[in-house]
């Protein structure tokens, strides 16, 4: 019986070690398998990654160029702004007799309405003689608004002398 002892324990012997090399195989390609796991993950992450990299390169480069015109278009507005002293002479000569017809007509527009309404003229017609505001709201027409400036401008006796009527 001590040689089937004997036996049986060299099988057994031998079998714990298959089995201990068949676990450790098994542990291996487990540990492979999760790292090729982890690695497939990483390398599609390093993908996205450099996807969204390429992107943000391109957007930054795309930002880059609109700043650039930007800085063109400020700079170009910048040079506009920048008038030419013939350009403020004649634009304080225009002033000035913009100015002097205003005060001769009595003519006052309301330039924010006419900027919104082109086809229109809004405004009043100061008399100052006859202590008058005559305000007016018409189609743009210079006949028919110097022939409402023409009445409110009718003399009629108040150029006689008091005591005279």
């Amino acid at each position: 019986m001590s040689q089937n002892l004997k036996w049986l324990d060299n099988i057994k012997m031998e079998f714990e070690a298959v089995s201990q090399e068949l676990d450790e195989a098994i542990d291996r390609d487990k540990l492979k398998r999760e790292l090729s796991k982890k690695q497939t993950a990483l390398e599609s992450q390093i993908v996205q990654e450099s996807k969204l990299n390429e992107d943000l390169k391109n957007q930054l480069a795309d930002l880059t160029r609109r700043s650039d015109d930007v800085d063109k278009v400020c700079n170009l507005l910048k040079t506009r702004l920048n008038i030419a002293d013939s350009d403020k002479n004649k634009l304080e000569s225009a002033r000035e007799q913009f100015l002097l017809a205003k005060e001769l007509t009595g003519i006052r527009l309301d330039f924010e309405y006419c900027a919104k309404h082109p086809n229109k003229a809004k405004g009043y017609i100061k008399n100052q003689h006859k202590h008058l505001l005559e305000s007016f709201d018409m189609d743009i027409n210079s006949d028919a608004l110097w022939d409402l400036v023409a009445n409110i401008f009718v003399t009629g006796d108040e150029n006689w002398p008091p005591n005279n009527k």
